[in-house]
This record gives C-alpha cells, sequence and structure tokens, in this order.
C-alpha cells in the first residue's frame, strides 16, 4: 500500500499545479481590457519632442493615465496604429474623448475581426492583427 502512496501524490501533485497554472493564464489575459486606435503622429522629431502617437507621452514623461500602449507607423508615417490597454474600459473614455474626431477607434467587443484589418491595412498594407497583438499560434491550429 505504501509504494503506492508515493507515485499517487506525485500526480495529483501534477494534477493541481496544472489545474493552477490554467487558471493563471486565464486570469493573465483578463486583467487588461484592449483598444485598437488609429491617430495622428504627432512631434518634431528632437529629443525634446519625439516623433509620436498623438497624445502619448514625449521621451521620459510620465503619463497621468495608467492606459499602457505600443503602436506601429502607417505607410504614409502620418497615422499611426494604436493599441491601447488599459485595467479596465473606463479609461478608454477619457482617451477617446481627448482624441476627439482626429482618432478612429476598434473596440475588440463590438467590431469582427475582418472589420478591423479590412480598415487598417488602408493605412498599413502589411498589417497582421495576430503580429500586431501577439497572438501565439499553437499546433494543431488552435489559438
Amino acid at each position: 500500500m505504501r509504494r503506492y502512496l508515493f507515485p499517487l501524490a506525485i500526480i495529483l501533485s501534477l494534477l493541481s499545479a496544472k489545474q493552477v497554472l490554467a487558471q493563471s493564464t486565464r486570469s493573465q489575459g483578463a486583467v487588461l481590457e484592449r483598444m485598437i486606435v488609429v491617430v495622428p503622429m504627432v512631434g518634431a522629431g528632437t529629443a525634446e519632442d519625439p516623433r509620436r502617437p498623438m497624445g502619448m507621452p514625449a521621451g521620459d514623461a510620465k503619463a497621468d493615465s495608467p492606459i499602457g500602449y505600443r503602436y506601429v507607423i502607417s505607410d504614409s508615417g502620418r497615422l499611426a496604429i494604436v493599441e491601447l490597454t488599459a485595467p479596465n474600459r473606463q479609461h478608454f473614455d477619457a482617451a477617446l474623448t481627448a482624441y476627439g474626431a482626429l482618432a478612429q477607434a476598434f473596440d475588440p467587443l463590438l467590431h469582427d475581426r475582418a472589420t478591423v484589418e479590412r480598415a487598417l491595412r488602408l493605412i498599413r498594407k502589411d498589417f497582421d492583427l495576430d503580429s500586431f497583438l501577439g497572438v501565439i499560434h499553437l499546433p494543431g491550429g488552435v489559438k
């Protein structure tokens, strides 16, 4: 009986570790909300005023907002496709209000993938939503 307890304990600990890892990856994906916006590029291109998407802090300046971002520049160099991330959707309201009519926003909860990609490929021909958002493709075609 004792010789079965050790292997059984190992199997149970591995199963519980698998459940904990699955829960942590689910919760990490749900931590931040996402929105994609298209905004003009601003800045003179100097150290004091670097080129950046409109509304983003210059250089080492700290933003007063908890919104994170990453971006790619359009083919023309005049626009940026920006992914905004925030702990909740209310943070996007202030950002979108500040952009006004100068921004085009795509909400993943409201816009389907084909609509988003079609619109963004007008701005950047080689735009790939999976690459931009960092989607990992697993073997067998599962995302």
